[in-house]
């Protein structure tokens, strides 16, 4: 029972490869749901600039994905007043605007 396999990979991973974003290094899943008669997902492209960048993709079947940059939303960090850099990131626009 111990060395059981709980889930099994799918073969086919990765589903999302950098070569379907123009200049990107890495494609990361952030949060993926069931949306009409489909699925809808936000994707953190990391560019080969090494800037961030927020992604939205709308998938039928999970499996193949379109996915779409969101309008103005380059995170960049935040920084204190004291000049200290922070692990926090601001968007200028929302997920929601950006779906019409």
């Amino acid at each position: 029972m111990a060395n059981e396999t709980v889930f099994r990979r799918y073969e086919g991973n990765p589903i999302i490869v950098p070569s379907q974003v123009p200049r990107a290094n890495s494609i990361f899943n952030s949060a993926v749901i069931p949306y009409g008669h489909g699925y809808v997902g936000v994707f953190r492209v990391d560019e080969i600039c090494r800037s961030m960048t927020l992604h939205v993709g709308w998938s039928k079947d999970g499996m193949k994905w379109d996915i779409s940059k969101i309008d103005s939303c380059r995170m960049s960090p935040v920084r204190s007043s004291s000049s200290v850099r922070r692990n926090t990131y601001s968007c200028r626009r929302t997920l929601a605007a950006s779906a019409r």
